[in-house]
């Protein structure tokens, strides 16, 4: 799936795009090596205010620079910028968890999903997260997709609220393997009409 990915956005050219909102411009652009210690940096600012909240979906031990330097290496890690800061990021791969399938998806089913989506605890509430989902959701329907599918942890009530605003559809709870035990994922689906545009 990942091969199938980078090269459909390779053929298509996309690079970035740019949300104007109250006057302020979000960038929503590639990410490259360059962007990975400002992202740690974020990773560091947020996972204490998660482990405060009893959401165990990241620790010390991940997300780590490693998996992010993968993730540009694969072209598949995106970044949100405001004024030149970056301060957001997402994975929008096709990596879909084996334990999907137990709340009845077929997870042979080509979905766009999101992982290690992070924003800096300055720039929440703003939009940032909401515009790398619309990104999930440009890139899908121009890969050929119609579905966006990601977990969240169950503590995390704000991406839940998010998720549902944007359309997306609770499809059950499930445990995944190489987390802390006990923490439960809510998995999400958006799916998406045909698209008669090009995003260029």
């Amino acid at each position: 799936f990942r091969s199938f990915f980078v090269l459909r956005l390779g053929r298509l050219g996309i690079h970035h795009v740019t949300i104007h909102d109250h006057h302020r411009s979000m960038q929503i652009r590639r990410a490259t090596m360059g962007d990975v210690p400002v992202i740690m940096t974020i990773v560091g600012q947020v996972v204490p205010l998660m482990l405060a909240s009893k959401n165990f979906q990241w620790s010390a031990e991940y997300p780590t620079a490693t998996d992010f330097e993968e993730d540009v290496e694969a072209q598949l890690l995106w970044v949100a910028e405001v004024e030149n800061n970056v301060v957001g990021a997402a994975a929008l791969t096709m990596e879909q968890e084996p334990e999907y399938a137990n709340v009845g998806w077929d997870i042979a089913d080509l979905a766009i999903v999101p992982h290690r989506l992070c924003v800096s605890p300055t720039r929440q509430r703003q939009g940032v997260a909401a515009a790398l989902l619309e990104k999930a959701e440009a890139l899908a329907l121009e890969c050929g997709c119609n579905r966006i599918r990601i977990d969240t942890c169950t503590m995390n009530e704000g991406m839940q609220r998010l998720l549902c605003k944007l359309g997306f559809e609770y499809a059950g709870h499930v445990a995944l393997a190489d987390t802390k035990e006990g923490t439960r994922f809510a998995l999400f689906e958006k799916l998406l009409a045909p698209s008669t545009t090009s995003l260029v």
